[in-house]
């Protein structure tokens, strides 16, 4: 059985909550009508920093590919990165 974080996020400093996917690919699903960009982060363990991955500025619909246990992801958008609108962010397996 697959599991879903998914946030509506309107402000900097917010999105999903972790998700840990195991040695599987996720779908990445950011959608809305916003002026922001939503970062990918990854962290090895929940004692782990947060580290960037991947930016995005517009609506996407993408796979992305996890090769390691005990990784976990979250769509974020960090302090200074938003300007207005709704994003819809989700990361599912």
């Amino acid at each position: 059985m697959g599991k879903i974080v998914a946030d509506s996020i309107t402000s900097d400093n917010s999105g999903t909550d972790w998700i840990s996917t195991g040695k599987r690919n996720f779908n990445i699903s950011i959608s809305g009508t916003f002026a922001a960009t939503v970062t990918l982060q990854r962290r090895f363990g929940q004692s782990d920093t947060a580290k960037d991955v991947n930016d995005f500025t517009s609506p996407i619909e993408k796979i992305a590919e996890n090769v390691e246990s005990n990784v976990q992801y979250r769509l974020f958008v960090k302090s200074g990165n938003y300007t207005s609108g709704a994003i819809t962010a989700r990361l599912s397996f």
